[in-house]
């Protein structure tokens, strides 16, 4: 799989979540759920970057198969690269 290319932003560049430890950092920090979406985040620590906002997209099978959750993950990766750049918080995973 190729790896996203950082969009620039006001905020700095918006890339991508890779490692499953990251995922498991994001999910036991901050939490807010709506009916059909979950969304998970934490400010990253003073070891880390602090530049630029990084997202991450998971897909459970109750979305549908395999063609419908890919579908939906490049629904949102083209969201987040519209919106985060002038609305999100760098140094947010």
């Amino acid at each position: 799989m190729r790896a996203a290319a950082p969009h620039p932003g006001p905020e700095g560049p918006v890339s991508v979540l890779t490692r499953r430890a990251e995922f498991l950092a994001a999910a036991r920090a901050f939490r807010q759920g709506k009916p059909g979406f979950a969304l998970q985040g934490r400010p990253r620590g003073p070891g880390e970057a602090p530049e630029g906002i990084r997202v991450g997209f998971t897909c459970s099978r109750k979305v549908g198969n395999a063609v419908a959750r890919n579908r939906a993950k490049r629904r949102l990766r083209a969201v987040a690269r519209e919106v985060l750049p002038g609305e999100g918080r760098a140094g947010w995973d």
